[in-house]
């Protein structure tokens, strides 16, 4: 289809646009709508506090920009090339002409305006002015789309940004290079592994979160195959049964090309950029969810997430992060095949304390931490951390009571 439009409107309307650069922004007037060829465009709308978050992508086939179909329209939001893109460029007129011409593209238009009607939630576009452009028997499909489009995946947290910092020079003094077989597709991999002797541990935060000097492992923690796009975290990369083998096989990388566009692949860069390794825990998330795996392993990408949120001093995404940890940890703690007594089941009773105590659930946290005094299969070391904090947390609510 992209080529058929491209061919009518001659080569005039082609616009190569390089990585970075902004195809339109806030406030300019609305004069052109956009059909991506190739590359990747990301969309971004400022919040009721200003920020900016990014609120969809567009790949090769997608069209943007259709606000210009509306009179003196005024853009409400900032199109920016993620990759190297190149689009075809039309007006108004032109689109109609050609809307008229390849009836395809009218569906094409509802399902793009319906998605933005849904996240933007901007009242330049409403129902009674997009019937008067596409027709009034697009009507209920409008209707019947934008409801749809509210199952729609978020793949990141709202209000996630645009991160350029990069690895620091000293972190490959903490770093060796190991060649793995992937487990899903056998390919060979190469991963970075973190020489656990050079580590200079400062402190173990209540969250249980382990402060180093001059190095930050959560950027190390996730394994990604390059070939069949398997991501998941290194502690568990090699335990897959065999139908989630079949299952990631047989899905995971359309499903990924489909977020992310065709051109996107995974794994990361030298110096590894924050960017992708945001990617690659956004990544595992819709792995865990594809195999639906056990709610440990949503809570642990969501707690790293919320602790490289408050690196970057974004309190809100890493209360927002910190939050579904929590809900996981807490499902996972719960569940009927869950028994006290190991280590680490001592440290994820710790662990979910603590989220339930930073997230005003003060009378479970004091509830978990008291089943662990109490339990005399707890070790000895976790048993002392958790009457500590069970005291403090007892005299806190006393207070709170008095007060």
């Amino acid at each position: 289809m992209a080529d058929s439009i491209n061919t009518s409107l001659g080569e005039r309307t082609r616009r190569q646009i390089t990585a970075g650069e902004d195809i339109f922004s806030y406030g300019e007037a609305a004069v052109e709508i956009y059909l991506v060829i190739k590359g990747l465009v990301r969309l971004f709308t400022k919040n009721k506090d200003g920020q900016e978050e990014e609120v969809t992508r567009f790949t090769a086939g997608h069209i943007f920009g259709e606000l210009a179909l509306l009179e003196e329209g005024t853009r409400s939001s900032r199109a920016t090339a993620y990759q190297d893109t190149l689009v075809v460029v039309f007006t108004a007129e032109e689109m109609k002409e050609l809307m008229q011409k390849q009836p395809v593209l009218n569906q094409k238009l509802i399902t793009g305006l319906c998605k933005r009607i849904q996240i933007l939630q901007k009242p330049v576009i409403d129902l009674p002015e997009l019937t008067e452009v596409l027709g009034s028997d697009e009507k209920e499909k409008v209707q019947k789309q934008t409801a749809k489009a509210e199952e729609g995946i978020d793949l990141y947290l709202s209000g996630h940004g645009d991160y350029s910092e990069i690895t620091e020079d000293n972190f490959d003094h903490y770093l060796y290079s190991k060649e793995i077989e992937c487990p899903v597709c056998n390919a060979k991999i190469e991963v970075k592994k973190v020489r656990q002797s050079r580590l200079r541990l400062q402190e173990i935060r209540d969250d249980l979160r382990p402060i180093y000097k001059n190095f930050k492992p959560e950027w190390y923690k996730i394994w990604c195959c390059p070939e069949c796009f398997y991501t998941a975290r290194k502690a568990s990369y090699f335990d897959l049964e065999p139908e989630q083998k079949s299952k990631i096989r047989a899905e995971f990388k359309a499903k990924i090309q489909q977020l992310f566009g065709d051109d996107y692949q995974v794994g990361y860069s030298q110096p590894r950029q924050l960017t992708e390794v945001f990617n690659a825990y956004y990544v595992s998330l819709q792995l865990y969810k594809l195999i639906d795996a056990s709610k440990d392993n949503f809570a642990y990408i969501w707690l790293r997430l919320s602790w490289i949120y408050e690196d970057l001093e974004e309190e809100k995404l890493s209360s927002a992060a910190s939050f579904r940890a929590m809900e996981n940890l807490r499902d996972f703690y719960f569940s009927s095949s869950n028994q006290q007594g190991s280590d680490q089941e001592d440290k994820l009773a710790l662990l979910l304390a603590m989220l339930c105590y930073r997230h005003g659930e003060i009378k479970e946290a004091i509830s978990v931490l008291g089943k662990l005094v109490h339990n005399p299969k707890t070790k000895h070391v976790h048993k002392q951390m958790a009457k500590e904090r069970y005291l403090d947390l007892r005299a806190e609510q006393r207070k709170n009571r008095q007060e």
